[in-house]
C-alpha cells in the first residue's frame, strides 16, 4: 500500500494500481489540486461560492462565480451588468428597470450588497 499525503490529507493507493494504471498522473493531478484549492479557500469563502451558486444557478465549477466574486469585490464589466440585469429584471421595480425612478447598476449594486453582505464582510 502507498500513501500519499496532500493540504493534512492522506489517500491510500494500491501499488499494484499505481503501477498498472493508465490515469494516475491525472488523479495525482486531481487530487493534488483538490487539496490545494480546499486549504486556500476559508469557510466564509466557500458560502460565497455556494451562496452565488444558489442564487444564480450555477454549478460549483461555473467561471460565473469567480466573475461576480470579482464584481462584488469592485470590478466592473458591461458583460456582468447585462448578466446581472437579465437576472434581476423581474425582482426590479419597473420605474427603475426602465431607468425612470433610478438607476438600475445602482439597484443592482444595492440588492447584490444585501443578498451577499455577510459572506463579504471582512474577518
Amino acid at each position: 500500500m502507498t500513501y500519499l499525503w496532500f493540504a493534512d490529507s492522506i489517500y491510500s493507493i494500491n501499488t499494484k494500481t499505481l503501477f498498472n494504471s493508465k490515469d494516475l498522473k491525472m488523479k495525482l493531478l486531481e487530487l493534488k489540486s483538490i487539496a490545494i484549492v480546499e486549504s486556500h479557500m476559508s469557510e466564509r469563502h466557500m458560502d460565497l461560492q455556494d451562496a452565488i451558486a444558489d442564487e444564480f444557478g450555477l454549478d460549483d465549477e461555473d467561471m460565473m462565480i469567480d466573475k461576480i466574486r470579482a464584481y462584488l469585490d469592485g470590478e466592473e464589466s458591461d458583460k456582468m451588468d447585462d448578466f446581472l440585469y437579465d437576472h434581476f429584471m423581474s425582482d426590479m421595480p419597473y420605474g427603475t428597470r426602465k431607468a425612470r425612478d433610478g438607476d438600475p447598476k445602482n439597484w443592482i449594486a444595492n440588492h447584490m450588497g444585501s443578498l451577499f453582505n455577510k459572506y463579504t464582510k471582512s474577518e
